[in-house]
């Protein structure tokens, strides 16, 4: 879906080219105006090729010795795939972690997509586009577009599942919660994390990579060691990827732990509602 195989580890997330699950919610309306399944049916279906710039992300990183420049060509990046994919992909490139914006590389990839979404959108239409690791994560990426419905009004309701490609192994958490408790769950939950922010091959290769490219990963990986607690090695390059990624692991796992203990009765229970995986994307219509 984009330009580069560095794109991909300026996202949160690699968002899967399988087809995207529609699942109607609600009943269908009389009227077919306010049927969310036909504006779902278009989000899944149309496509869009969407120009962008990661430029924001130098800008906005307040380090002006490591991003010497901060604009130009060398920024630009387009990507292609369904509106759904696209608004998927674009919502998990601005990622929170407690409430804090990782980055703001993906700043302009959301907005462009938001405003090419928005064109392919019915009146009275709201969507929201949502990833948590686990209900009750503290780590989360959600994009909203339109208004939210009148709370009298009669909402027909649709959901997009989107797959992301980071599905976790449920036996193997399923074990780790029995054997670990909800540390075990907590640490697969955060290697899951990791793997996703930071995939290693693809880590490498973007530290090697020309400028912005190598700035804006090491940009990334710090500014997620600081919301994480993490210390990192001196020094991010190929052959430290291993070394920091376990180190963000370690960070991570007393946070996630803390999240699941607050929202679950029990490691077991905890395992079972672990993410899939997939950006949900609900979408609300109603009549006037």
């Amino acid at each position: 879906m984009t330009s580069s195989v560095l794109d991909a580890t300026l996202c949160l997330l690699l968002v899967s080219a399988a087809a995207v699950t529609l699942v109607d919610v609600s009943p269908r309306p009389e009227r077919t105006d306010v049927d969310a399944s036909e504006a779902a049916e278009t989000l899944s279906t149309s496509t869009a090729e969407i120009e962008y710039s990661l430029a924001s992300g130098a800008r906005r990183a307040g380090d002006s010795e490591r991003f010497p420049a901060t604009d130009g060509p060398a920024f630009g990046r387009h990507a292609h795939g369904t509106f759904a994919q696209l608004l998927a992909e674009s919502t998990l490139a601005t990622p929170t972690v407690g409430g804090e914006r990782v980055t703001h590389a993906g700043d302009d990839f959301r907005r462009r997509v938001r405003a090419a979404v928005a064109r392919s959108l019915p009146p009275r239409t709201h969507v929201v586009a949502e990833w948590r690791p686990h209900p009750g994560s503290s780590v989360t990426a959600t994009t909203a577009l339109g208004e939210e419905p009148p709370a009298s009004a009669d909402v027909h309701v649709a959901v997009l599942s989107v797959p992301t490609g980071s599905e976790i192994d449920d036996d193997a958490a399923a074990r780790r919660a029995i054997s670990e408790g909800f540390a075990g769950v907590a640490t697969v939950v955060s290697e899951r994390l990791v793997r996703t922010w930071f995939p290693p091959r693809r880590a490498r290769l973007a530290l090697g990579d020309d400028y912005p490219a190598s700035a804006l990963v090491r940009h990334r990986y710090r500014r997620t060691a600081e919301l994480a607690g993490a210390t990192l090695p001196p020094t991010l390059n190929r052959s430290t990827v291993s070394a920091a990624n376990a180190r963000l692991v370690s960070a991570l796992e007393p946070r996630v732990e803390a999240d699941l203990r607050e929202r679950f009765d029990s490691p077991s229970s905890a395992a079972v509602a672990l993410s899939d995986g997939e950006v949900q994307i609900t979408v609300r219509r109603w009549s006037a």
